[in-house]
């Protein structure tokens, strides 16, 4: 004989037991520890085991004593003025497309230079803006051509200034501009790339050196050159590897706007990676090597002071 359920009682049914099933209510919300027993109670816990907490930790005063202990040969005020420096909020930094690249000149940079000014003087004048002015837009002098600025504001701030923000996000979108720290800016430029160069970025991710450097080796683009002109012009090249698979998908995304085909993302360990074989079997080597390897981050705490918590 063959028993048939309604539907909606087969449905209660298993209802009823996917509701039963698991641990009990207050344990399924996170609280507590352990196991519940087969009847769904709560195990038998001390009185005051959910009052227990971990004492607070005193990062700030343990990352100070850190590094008063590793910098122990620098002069206090010298170790008191970077202290205060992590305080600070991270400037907003960014960078013009272009200056690095053979043949290039400061026209370019000086048309962006006045079009920002103006554009922080006006937004900066609107209700409820900030009160600043033209200086607080600086170049910095030891990038090539000036081309690259610096803000005398943070993210926070700069988002009171009217139409700064969409003008930034329009032209690094257009890649023209590349928002980077200006510390980031410096191994590129010491590394000295030249056009015709093969260049190894060893720890590219996210691609912000790079791009750099793929400036560096190319010439300036003439307006009717094809590809295979510019290949045949003596341009370098640049492979740029990072083991993380993800860190390379997105370091592809941010350096297509430089529309390149000079750049080869590869994603390898960076302590074995492969000898380069040319086509008639002869090694490859690379003229210049950019091996920016990662380091502690603490450096970090001025764009992300959330990070002193768990430190």
């Amino acid at each position: 004989m063959i028993a048939v359920w309604p539907m909606s009682v087969c449905m209660r049914t298993t209802y009823q037991i996917k509701k039963n099933r698991g641990p009990a209510k207050e344990w399924r919300n996170g609280k507590g520890q352990g196991v519940p027993s087969a009847d769904g109670k709560a195990p038998d816990l001390p009185e005051n085991h959910a009052k227990k907490k971990r004492p607070p930790r005193n990062n700030e005063k343990l990352f100070k004593d850190y590094y008063d202990a590793q910098l122990g040969l620098l002069a206090e005020a010298d170790r008191a003025a970077m202290f205060k420096c992590l305080n600070e909020p991270l400037p907003v930094t960014f960078r013009l497309v272009g200056p690095l690249q053979a043949g290039s000149d400061a026209d370019e940079a000086n048309r962006y230079h006045t079009q920002l000014c103006d554009l922080l003087v006006a937004g900066t004048e609107e209700e409820g803006g900030l009160k600043l002015n033209g200086d607080a837009l600086q170049r910095l002098e030891w990038y090539p051509h000036q081309g690259a600025w610096q803000l005398a504001i943070g993210k926070k701030e700069m988002k009171k200034v009217a139409n700064l923000q969409a003008f930034l996000l329009q032209e690094t979108a257009a890649g023209s501009l590349v928002r980077m720290e200006a510390v980031s800016m410096i191994p590129a430029l010491v590394l000295g790339s030249c056009p015709g160069d093969f260049v190894l970025d060893m720890c590219a991710a996210p691609g912000s050196k790079t791009g750099m450097c793929l400036e560096m080796v190319m010439h300036k683009r003439s307006t009717n050159g094809s590809v295979s002109q510019e290949l045949e012009a003596g341009m370098g090249a640049v492979v740029a590897n990072d083991p993380d698979l993800q860190r390379s998908k997105m370091m592809v995304h941010r350096t297509k706007a430089l529309c390149s085909p000079s750049l080869v993302v590869t994603a390898l360990p960076g302590q074995a990676f492969p000898q380069l074989i040319s086509q008639q079997g002869e090694a490859i080597m690379f003229d210049k090597v950019l091996c920016d390897v990662p380091c502690s981050g603490d450096g970090t705490l001025r764009k992300a002071p959330y990070n002193l918590k768990t430190w």
